[in-house]
């Protein structure tokens, strides 16, 4: 075979956090919250501002929530639907992957989760923290890592 000068690479660190997870679990964990994220883009943000009227800023900064789950983490903390999240942990996001990112591999680590809840009726939003326990993500997310 004759080698093509294309290869993957998977940082040490990742393959560590890896190959522990796989000793202690025999899987991988990772933390499950129940929601379906949309980062505030230009777009995205022109299509609130059209839902939401002047009470949704152009300028708001945030992820924008697109769907909670049911008897999910996220829904039995109070986050709605149409939620934009400003902070977890005190640390500003503007997409959702620094949500991931903040939200770690730590099952059961409980974060402050802020919000702005927007009303359909042009009312400023309301600014709320919410506590969030990620858990486990459910079987049917870790049914592949067990096939």
């Amino acid at each position: 075979a004759e080698y093509m000068g294309i290869s993957f690479a998977i940082p040490i660190d990742l393959a560590n956090e890896i190959l522990c997870a796989l000793r202690e679990h025999g899987r991988v964990v990772r933390p499950y919250v129940g929601v379906q994220l949309i980062s505030l883009d230009a777009p995205a943000r022109e299509r609130l501002r059209s839902m939401y009227g002047k009470a949704f800023s152009a300028d708001t900064e945030g992820v924008f929530v697109a769907g909670v789950k049911q008897h999910s983490p996220a829904q039995r903390s109070g986050l709605h639907q149409g939620d934009v999240i400003v902070a977890v942990d005190g640390q500003r996001v503007k997409n959702a992957r620094q949500v991931a990112s903040i939200l770690g591999k730590d099952v059961a680590r409980t974060v402050v989760v802020e919000v702005l809840r927007f009303s359909h009726d042009g009312a400023a939003p309301r600014r709320i923290s919410l506590k969030v326990t990620p858990e486990d993500r459910p079987d049917a997310f870790n049914k592949h890592a067990q096939d």
